[in-house]
């Protein structure tokens, strides 16, 4: 049985991002000591660059935008702040498309 929501209520979205840190975090292994072993696995990473794929992604979003009736002056905006950040910030770029 599916539960429903009463008139006035909320569902709640947790979301758990990533935070541009620019690190790369990974999972160490320790022996029976404690003490770090050398390998190591990248558990996450959270450093963004422009590729390909994500420059295409960027390029479809103002179409993406009015697909759902977002009015051409907000595309339009999004298109020209993507342009601006392409030539100033591209990591910082990457990872708001990532987010978007």
């Amino acid at each position: 049985m599916q539960d429903k929501l009463g008139p006035g209520s909320t569902d709640l979205i947790y979301l758990d991002p990533p935070f541009n840190s620019n690190r790369a975090y990974n999972a160490i292994y320790k022996d029976e000591t404690g003490r770090p072993l050398p390998e190591q696995v990248e558990a996450f990473c959270d450093q963004w660059t422009l590729d390909g794929e994500r420059i295409h992604a960027i390029e479809q979003l103002p179409v993406l935008l009015r697909e759902p009736g977002i009015d051409d002056d907000t595309a339009e905006f999004w298109r020209l702040w993507m342009k601006s950040l392409r030539r100033t910030d591209p990591r910082l770029l990457a990872y708001l498309s990532y987010m978007t």
